[in-house]
């Protein structure tokens, strides 16, 4: 446990952190401190006609996951219906069963099997496609100082994930790719970019098509804002 002064000190560990192991420490010494022992920080986005959750940082019993993800149960979960729209947290128990359709019941029903009943969800800033939330369990009353913290805490660590995360994935591309991203960046054409290079338009388009897949980006303007993201935090290795 940390003390009062080491919520900061535990904060900027946070913002500073190299790898998703720093990150993941970080993020439990400040639920250690307000004796939050279970709990989950998972993102929720669209993936065509579904919904697709990941999870970053959990103590849910693995039986009950498991179970969550076969039943495909997070395309009926009302908190995540709602995704997009949350920005205060969100006290949660048995009574909100009260309105819901047959399946989010039974959801709701087998959670408490795996003695999952209450708790407060804290949502983080949305996105346009998707958002994360931080869920703590057996907590139906969070001071709103705690809730505060943690609401920091929980955007810091998801901030600096997505920073981890795009430098990974950038550092896998070649010098080549590098280059041709800079390039790109600066906003020249790829007939451009391939008269500068002394190559062909389809060998350009043929680094770019491999660029997106490394960086499973899903456009090139989403390859570009991860090779932005990881430029600005000068976390691109060079490469001979």
């Amino acid at each position: 446990m940390v003390d009062n002064q080491g919520i900061g000190s535990a904060l900027e560990a946070l913002s500073l952190s190299q790898t998703n192991l720093d990150l993941d420490t970080a993020l439990t010494k400040i639920f250690e401190h307000y004796f939050i022992e279970r709990y989950a920080f998972v993102d929720v986005s669209n993936d065509g006609a579904e919904k697709n959750i990941k999870g970053f940082l959990t103590t849910y019993p693995k039986a009950w996951l498991d179970h969550y993800l076969e039943n495909k149960y997070y395309n009926h979960d009302p908190i995540f219906l709602n995704y997009g729209k949350m920005q205060l947290p969100f006290k949660w128990d048995k009574r909100t069963l009260d309105g819901l359709i047959p399946i989010q019941k039974q959801l709701f029903k087998d959670a408490a099997d795996f003695n999952i009943k209450l708790g407060t969800t804290i949502p983080l800033l949305p996105r346009i496609d998707g958002q994360s939330f931080l869920t703590i369990l057996d907590h139906a009353n969070i001071h709103p100082n705690i809730s505060y913290t943690l609401t920091l805490a929980a955007q810091l660590y998801y901030d600096r994930r997505r920073i981890i995360d795009a430098n990974h994935h950038i550092n896998t591309l070649t010098h080549r790719e590098k280059e041709i991203l800079q390039m790109k960046s600066r906003g020249q054409s790829i007939k451009i970019i391939a008269y500068n290079l002394g190559v062909s338009d389809s060998t350009i388009i043929f680094h770019l098509r491999n660029i997106r897949q490394k960086l499973k980006a899903t456009s090139l303007a989403h390859a570009l804002f991860l090779f932005g993201l990881a430029t600005a935090h000068g976390l691109i290795q060079n490469q001979e």
